[in-house]
């Protein structure tokens, strides 16, 4: 999945530049001061949802820029009576094709 497709991500980005009183001009700026090019156009589209926005690498860079933290993580979730840790458990081909299914919806 597409970090710019993520709506979720994209709340919390224009919520933060809020939080700090960045208007989008303030983003082009500071952006550029630090040698990353953000086009107005794209970041509308990119507010948007619309085709032709930023990519997930200038995503990327402007979440870091503004304090938000992305974290990718594999396994899964496992709870041990104390803490949650994250494990990549034993292959189970019938688990792995009845995801693929779900996933890409192909026979």
């Amino acid at each position: 999945m597409k970090l710019t497709d993520n709506d979720f991500l994209r709340q919390e980005v224009i919520k933060r530049l809020a939080e700090i009183d960045w208007k989008d001009s303030d983003l082009f700026k500071d952006a550029e001061e630090r040698g990353m090019k953000i086009e107005a156009s794209r970041w509308t589209k990119y507010k948007k949802n619309k085709s032709g926005q930023i990519t997930d690498d200038t995503l990327v860079w402007i979440c870091v820029r503004i304090g938000i933290d992305i974290a990718v993580r594999f396994g899964k979730p496992v709870f041990d009576g104390k803490e949650i840790t994250w494990k990549i458990l034993p292959y189970n081909e019938y688990e792995c094709i009845s995801k693929i299914q779900q996933i890409y919806n192909k026979k």
